[in-house]
């Protein structure tokens, strides 16, 4: 279970009306750039013309290793765990990355850490 603490420190709201909603702010520097919308269905869908950043991104600015999972409720459970350096990426999992992909993070001299699902 994701405390409140966590919810809370993390921004993220939840809205009901004819259904519950919930919404993860993304943020850059502390300040909203954008918003993704979750209903318990699974559900997803994003605000128009919102930057594509990392769910979490001011949660690493100052981190030494970045553990990055696949979606923002996998964020939030790794932050319960004790590990607040974390981040998911902001369109869940792609199918496959490119070695080229991951060059940009291998040159910012972080240890980074992609836990991944064995099948």
């Amino acid at each position: 279970m994701i405390s409140k603490d966590t919810l809370k420190r993390n921004h993220v709201m939840q809205m009901a009306g004819d259904q519950i909603i919930i919404a993860f702010t993304y943020r850059r520097n502390g300040m909203l750039i954008g918003c993704k919308y979750r209903t318990l269905g699974k559900r997803f869908w994003q605000e128009k013309g919102a930057d594509k950043v990392l769910y979490g991104l001011d949660d690493v600015r100052e981190a030494d290793e970045i553990i990055i999972v696949e979606g923002e409720i996998d964020k939030l459970s790794v932050e319960e765990a004790g590990f607040p350096n974390c981040v998911s990426v902001p369109n869940g999992a792609p199918q496959g990355i490119a070695s080229k992909e991951l060059l940009p993070l291998e040159e910012t001299g972080y240890q980074i850490f992609i836990p991944v699902e064995l099948q």
